[in-house]
């Protein structure tokens, strides 16, 4: 069996789990990876930096929230 793009971002997010991969792993589809590779003209290194970025970016706004 070939493994796909999409396998391996899936792949990306889930070993990178505990340092914000949870926020793709758990919440994007498979359509989500596939609008981030065509995004990337499917350069798989250009889309795990996106990956990263958006998580990176929601575990800020996450910092931010404080509850009272």
């Amino acid at each position: 069996m070939t493994t796909t793009n999409v396998q391996l971002l899936e792949k990306y997010a889930y070993d990178n789990y505990d340092l914000g991969g949870h926020w793709v792993a758990e919440c994007w589809s498979e359509e989500d990876y596939v609008q981030v590779l065509d995004d990337c003209k499917n350069d798989l290194e250009e889309a795990k930096l996106e990956l990263r970025a958006y998580w990176n970016r929601v575990n800020e706004q996450q910092a931010e929230c404080r509850w009272e």
